[in-house]
């Protein structure tokens, strides 16, 4: 009889933890989507925002204030004021210029589509659309490292940077690829 009370004991309170861990979890996922909803209720952040960035050592920071081009600065600062790139990340973090490059190439084919003004009255669309070009790049990228692995070499990423670096400097590249991300165009020059 004690066996089987000690049972019934064991099973209860298996069975009140797992309710509680569900009710956890529920509740985690609310507060999860509700912060989503209140983000996307923000305003997007303003230039003086931006303009507050400087002297931070993070890669997006410096960047920016080094940019002499208007499309590389206009790209960077939709990344920021869209809540793209976090202040925070913005602010610190390091990332690699290849990176950089690639988001200020989907930014510059985000600008071409409309103006800065216009995706900062709706930043998060705005921000939808770069991912949805970030994820669309990063398949490519897997795709390409599933099919040539061999292809993926510092020769292979030297040619993107020299392709990028004719794109922003106005010149026609040597090969042109059928997408407009530098991810891409990688494929078709490391093939050629």
């Amino acid at each position: 009889m004690a066996s089987m009370n000690t049972a019934q004991i064991s099973s209860t309170k298996l069975l009140a933890a797992s309710f509680v861990a569900l009710v956890l979890i529920l509740g985690l996922g609310v507060l999860c989507f509700a912060d989503e909803d209140l983000a996307e209720q923000m305003p997007p952040k303003t230039a003086e925002e931006l303009v507050a960035m400087e002297g931070y050592r993070g890669t997006w920071a410096q960047t920016y204030e080094n940019a002499n081009e208007q499309i590389m600065k206009q790209g960077l600062e939709l990344l920021f004021r869209c809540h793209i790139i976090p202040a925070e990340e913005w602010a610190e973090s390091q990332v690699s210029q290849e990176h950089v490059d690639e988001c200020v190439w989907i930014t510059h084919k985000m600008l071409k589509e409309r103006p800065l003004e216009q995706w900062l009255e709706n930043w998060p669309e705005a921000r939808n659309e770069f991912n949805a070009n970030v994820t669309a790049c990063f398949e490519e990228k897997m795709q390409l490292r599933k099919d040539e692995p061999s292809l993926i070499t510092r020769q292979e990423n030297s040619a993107m940077r020299t392709a990028w670096n004719e794109y922003r400097r106005g010149q026609p590249a040597r090969r042109q690829s059928q997408t407009s991300f530098p991810c891409f165009a990688r494929h078709q020059i490391a093939r050629a």
